[in-house]
C-alpha cells in the first residue's frame, strides 16, 4: 500500500499539512517527524534542494533532495503537532481501506464478513 498516494487522494495531507508532499517532503517528513523526530534535521534542510519532478526529462541522480510533484507544493513544513496528526489519519485510513478489502474478499468467498 502506497500510504503516500493514499492520504494525497483521500485530502488527508492538503488537510493537515496544508499542501501535497513529495520524495523527502512534507508528507515524508511528517512520518518521520511522528515516529522519529529524531532523525529530522530541520537546519539542513534547503529549499534550493527542491527539484519538481517531470515525466518529460528525468536525471539521475536528481539535482535536488526533495521532490516534488508540482510547482504549488514548495516547501516542507516541520510541525510535530501536525505530523502526529497527520500520522493517525494516515494509519487510519489504512486502517479503512484493509478492512474493506478484507470485507469484499470474503463477500467474493461467501464468509460472513467479520466486524
Amino acid at each position: 500500500m502506497d500510504w503516500w498516494t493514499l492520504a494525497r487522494e483521500r485530502g488527508v495531507t492538503v488537510e493537515v499539512l496544508g499542501k501535497e508532499g513529495g520524495h523527502a517532503g512534507t508528507d515524508e517528513t511528517a512520518a518521520v517527524i511522528a515516529v522519529r523526530p529524531d532523525l529530522v534535521r530541520e537546519g539542513a534542510y534547503r529549499e534550493v534542494e527542491i527539484v519538481v519532478y517531470s515525466r518529460g526529462f528525468r536525471a539521475y541522480p536528481l539535482h535536488g533532495t526533495v521532490i516534488n510533484y508540482s510547482e504549488k507544493e514548495g516547501g516542507v513544513v516541520f510541525s510535530r503537532e501536525r505530523a502526529e496528526e497527520y500520522m493517525e489519519r494516515v494509519v487510519a485510513l489504512i486502517e479503512e481501506e484493509v478492512r474493506a478489502f478484507l470485507k469484499r474478499a470474503r463477500e467474493l468467498l461467501g464468509r460472513k464478513p467479520e466486524s
